[in-house]
């Protein structure tokens, strides 16, 4: 195997910093569009560009959709859920997608929890933090389904640790027979002796 000088590493290090100190820059200009877009790029489809309009300044997530709702992660990381209407009050098809730089992208205001439609209006169906906080007590709730099935599991481990119980102290009781027993034989023995 042949083994490179330090010339070589030292161009590879400098070539990879000077590649890597633009894409920063870009980032930097961009307010964080460029690793967003990036991530929306390569899932191939999976995610959507979500452009969120806060109150200081819009910025880009991406996002998911699955079941008519749309998740994503806001400026301080806590991921929102917002849901995306399939019709309006006249059951017409609300357009709320539409395509730009190559990637599927959505608008959302983040004041009011609610998805732009294409014309400007915006829709809004519930209450996104209310709707997180419910769904993350329901997932995070201990549960035991059936009550049965508590009562059972406490008899067993009663039963598993007086069988330990009784199994250790027949283990020592039988050791301290088998003591006793040998120390009258051999007292026995002793006797015969004499």
């Amino acid at each position: 195997m042949p083994t490179f000088p330090p010339d070589f590493w030292y161009y590879v290090a400098s070539g990879f910093i000077l590649m890597l100190v633009p894409v920063g820059f870009i980032n930097f200009w961009l307010r964080g569009f460029f690793w967003s877009f990036a991530k929306v790029k390569s899932s191939g489809g999976k995610l959507c560009l979500v452009r969120v309009r806060s109150k200081l300044r819009d910025y880009f997530r991406p996002g998911t959709v699955s079941d008519a709702t749309l998740r994503y992660k806001d400026a301080i990381g806590e991921y929102r859920t917002v849901n995306i209407p399939e019709e309006d009050d006249q059951k017409n098809q609300v357009e709320v997608f539409y395509r730009a730089f190559g990637v599927t992208c959505i608008d959302i205001d983040e004041t009011r929890n609610c998805v732009f439609q294409l014309d400007g209006d915006g829709v809004s169906g519930f209450d996104a933090a209310k709707f997180d906080s419910i769904l993350q007590r329901a997932l995070l709730k201990p549960s035991f389904g059936d009550k049965k099935l508590l009562i059972v599991l406490v008899i067993v481990i009663i039963i598993l640790l007086v069988t330990f119980f009784s199994a250790y102290y027949g283990y020592k009781n039988n050791q301290m027979l088998q003591f006793l027993v040998n120390q009258s034989i051999t007292a026995a023995q002793s006797r015969v002796t004499l």
